[in-house]
């Protein structure tokens, strides 16, 4: 068997592997590195979750050169799987694999470390083990974001088919939403919410809804006129804060790779109080994008403060007294986009998108879903 010396990060051929070995013998190109006693040749192990039509699963896999050995436990131990290539959705890191096997008992054989680990794997709650560690958070990428992030480099035509599908098929909206929140039930960041980086100062004076042409003036608008709960066109609105980036995670890695120090261009526009409900808003203005792509943008900052923990999170950063805890709302706010500019051709297919979604009711921890426009200084429904 492959042993690690405990704190030397050196392989030699024992019959023993205590938890450094995992811990201190990382790949460069990930994964954990190990050299057969005999030849010395080199092998990258990894643990990965693989997603296929039968469902998600753990895997050990094995690389050496350009070869790939898939191995799942088994009631024997590991067994090899027949299929050869398979796409991985979440990998561990050595510092994770340490935490999950434990430094009290580590194991005696290199086979018996991956046959408990992938035990841990599928008999656990593997994140609420990892998120126990400040210092390991986890931080997924989820479905939602991946199709937000896809979708911003569309054409505009598909971008416009994409809001009429939607309408005429909000259960796969819907489901894009609750498997968001599922893949985000484990994260759980208290801190308070960071700025998004680059975050620009509010302009000195706030000037009136009518003459707002960018985002930093309508912020600087929301926050005078705002920060005390007012009546915004039949309903409660009460400012929080502005771009503010919801998976910031200092220290934390995003699912597959990548520090979550940062999460991505741009932030949630504005963080709302709405009828007592937290409400991510965003604020579209002049000849900004249509309204569909403010709703998918709406939607997509929303699911990731709809969790449990992130409510609560929303609660301490905010020091809230008074609000509603299980459900988040959503809110775009569309500021002089009817002038000069040409007709919104997803407009029609959004309106008739959000009722179907507010008419729903299986969107897992949504609220209602608002849409606003300006007339003149005044406030109105998009109906």
């Amino acid at each position: 068997m492959l042993c690690s010396d405990s704190g030397s990060g050196h392989v030699r051929n024992t019959d023993c592997l205590t938890h450094a070995t995992l811990l201190t013998n990382e790949s460069p190109n990930g994964g954990f590195k190990f050299c057969k006693p005999i030849s010395g040749e080199t092998r990258v192990v990894k643990i990965v979750k693989c997603e296929d039509a039968t469902g998600e699963s753990w895997f050990h896999l094995s690389t050496r050169n350009e070869s790939s050995a898939y191995r799942q436990l088994t009631p024997e131990g590991l067994g090899n799987s027949t299929v050869e290539k398979k796409v991985w959705t979440v990998e561990l890191s050595s510092k994770q694999v340490s935490l999950l096997l434990g430094k009290k008992i580590p194991p005696t054989s290199l086979i018996e470390a991956w046959v408990r680990l992938l035990e841990i794997l599928e008999t656990s709650d593997y994140q609420t083990i990892l998120t126990a560690d400040n210092s390991c958070h986890t931080v997924p990428r989820t479905r939602l974001r991946k199709f937000r992030f896809a979708f911003r480099d569309w054409s505009m035509g598909l971008k416009r088919g994409q809001a009429e599908f939607f309408a005429d098929n909000v259960e796969l909206l819907r489901d894009l939403w609750n498997q968001s929140i599922i893949e985000l039930t484990h994260y759980n960041y208290q801190n308070r919410f960071y700025p998004k980086k680059g975050r620009r100062s509010l302009p000195a004076n706030a000037i009136e809804l009518s003459k707002i042409e960018d985002t930093i003036h309508a912020a600087r608008y929301f926050e005078d006129n705002y920060s005390n709960e007012k009546v915004l066109s039949g309903v409660r609105v009460r400012y929080l804060d502005r771009e503010i980036a919801p998976l910031r995670t200092p220290g934390g890695q995003f699912v597959g790779g990548g520090a979550a120090t940062s999460t991505g261009r741009g932030g949630m526009d504005l963080l709302l109080l709405v009828n007592n409900r937290v409400c991510a808003g965003e604020v579209k203005v002049g000849r900004d994008s249509e309204l569909f792509e403010a709703l998918l943008q709406a939607l997509w900052y929303g699911s990731e403060i709809a969790t449990e923990h992130q409510i609560s999170r929303v609660v301490n950063h905010s020091e809230l007294q008074n609000y509603q805890d299980s459900k988040v709302d959503v809110a775009v706010f569309s500021i002089n986009q009817t002038q000069n500019r040409n007709p919104d051709r997803t407009r029609d297919a959004t309106i008739r998108l959000v009722d179907l979604i507010n008419k729903d009711g299986k969107f897992t921890n949504l609220g209602t879903v608002h849409l606003f426009e300006n007339d003149g200084n005044d406030w109105k429904a998009i109906s």
